[in-house]
């Protein structure tokens, strides 16, 4: 028995990968924030974004969690997929901007 030769390929592959970027603006609006934060409860869902009839049918919706810890309040907001009709979907970027 003989090992390879430097004649002889052991791997040919030749994939391609391709990645689409989509980029949305996603604007939630909460006219009394104060009022609005007094009376939720420990979360709120925003509307989805992009609406269910715009014909887009990826939709996300933010999720707005009031929390406290040692005493201190604070909150966090995640971005939550809803729907997608692809497979596979990788979010790598969120930016919030102060209105």
């Amino acid at each position: 028995m003989s090992g390879p030769t430097a004649n002889n390929t052991v791997c040919n592959d030749s994939r391609v990968t391709f990645a689409e970027t989509k980029e949305f603006t996603f604007t939630w609006t909460i006219p009394d924030f104060n009022a609005w934060f007094s009376q939720m409860g420990s979360w709120a869902l925003s509307p989805r974004c992009p609406s269910p009839g715009s014909g887009n049918t990826t939709q996300w919706v933010m999720k707005f969690c009031r929390e406290s810890k040692d005493g201190k309040a604070f909150c966090s907001l995640f971005l939550q997929l809803e729907a997608c009709p692809e497979p596979t979907l990788n979010a790598k970027k969120l930016q919030l901007h102060k209105a």
